[in-house]
């Protein structure tokens, strides 16, 4: 497989991914992922995820949860000043 090409595996979560959001507008979750293709594992799902990335076909921005903590914790600084 040269770099850039996706397996079979990948490309079955890259369409999941894309029909998921495109019926929902928010992304599937990693299990969401898992069970669509079968797999169990969830640091199986963020492997493949990864190297979805890494062959530029998938672009990932800040879960909510992330932004959550950032704005958690700017709030706990402003609070301790």
């Amino acid at each position: 497989m040269n770099k850039g090409e996706l397996t079979v595996r990948q490309q079955l979560i890259l369409d999941y991914i894309r029909s998921f959001f495109a019926a929902n507008m928010y992304p599937p979750t990693i299990r969401d992922i898992g069970r669509s293709v079968g797999i169990a594992s969830t640091s199986v799902v963020s492997y493949n995820l990864d190297k979805v990335r890494d062959a530029g076909e998938l672009k990932t921005h800040a879960t909510r949860i992330d932004k959550f903590a950032t704005s958690f914790v700017a709030m706990v600084k402003r609070l301790a000043a």
